[in-house]
C-alpha cells in the first residue's frame, strides 16, 4: 500500500470512527481523543486528515450528503412522471432517519443544537448543488426554462428538507410515505407554470 493510500485508509477509519460514536452516543462523544480511540490511531494521524473537529464532522455530514444522494438517484431513477419522482426525492430522509438514529442531530431531532443547524445546513447546500447542477434528475428530457428550474429546486429541496426535518422531529403524525406523498401532491403544481425557452405560461 502506497503512502497516499494509507492517508486515505486513515482518514476514512477516523470518518467510520465518528459515525460509530455519533450512533452510539450523539454529538457530545465526538472530541479528537474519543475519535483516535475508536480508530485506534494516534492524534498526530487525526491532524493528518482534519485540521479541528469541525472540519471531521463535515466530512461526516458529506458521507452522508452522498448516501443521500445516492438513495435518491436510485429512487429517482424508477420513477415515470414528475410527481412520482418528487414523491421518490422526498421519501429518502424519513427513511435514512429511521435506519440511521445515530445522526437524528442532522435530520432534526436536536434542532435546537447550533452544530445540528450547521449540519442541516452543510448537508442542504451540497443536496441543492447536485439538483442545480443536473436538473434533469428530476425534470428528465422536459423542456424547462433554466430560471424556473432553478427556482422551482430551490422551492423543493429547502420546503422538502424543512418539511422532512419537521418529521423526524416527530411533528407530523403520518407515515413516511404519506408524508412524502403528500408533499409531491403539493408542489407538483408548482412545476404546471413552467416556462418553454424563456416564455412564460398564461
Amino acid at each position: 500500500m502506497s503512502a497516499d493510500q494509507r492517508r486515505a485508509d486513515r482518514r476514512m477509519r477516523l470518518l467510520a470512527a465518528t459515525r460509530e460514536l455519533l450512533e452510539s452516543g450523539g454529538l457530545a462523544q465526538i472530541t479528537v481523543t474519543a475519535v483516535c480511540r475508536q480508530a485506534q490511531l494516534s492524534e498526530r494521524y487525526f491532524y493528518e486528515s482534519f485540521p479541528d473537529r469541525d472540519k471531521l464532522l463535515g466530512g461526516v455530514y458529506d458521507a452522508f450528503a452522498d448516501e443521500y444522494i445516492g438513495a435518491v438517484l436510485t429512487k429517482v431513477a424508477l420513477a415515470t412522471d414528475l410527481t412520482s419522482r418528487l414523491r421518490a426525492a422526498l421519501s429518502v430522509a424519513p427513511e435514512l432517519d429511521a435506519a440511521h438514529p445515530g445522526l437524528r442531530h442532522v435530520l432534526g431531532r436536536e434542532a435546537d443544537d447550533g452544530e445540528a443547524a450547521r449540519a442541516r445546513a452543510h448537508v442542504g447546500r451540497k443536496i441543492l448543488d447536485l439538483y442545480l447542477a443536473n436538473h434533469s434528475i428530476l425534470f428528465q428530457d422536459q423542456a424547462v426554462d433554466p430560471v424556473d428550474a432553478e427556482l422551482a429546486l430551490r422551492i423543493i429541496v429547502a420546503g422538502g428538507l424543512d418539511l422532512t426535518f419537521a418529521y423526524c422531529q416527530g411533528k407530523f403524525d403520518v407515515s413516511a410515505d404519506e408524508l412524502a406523498t403528500r408533499m409531491a401532491n403539493l408542489l407538483e403544481p408548482l412545476t404546471r407554470s413552467f416556462s418553454v425557452d424563456g416564455q412564460a405560461k398564461p
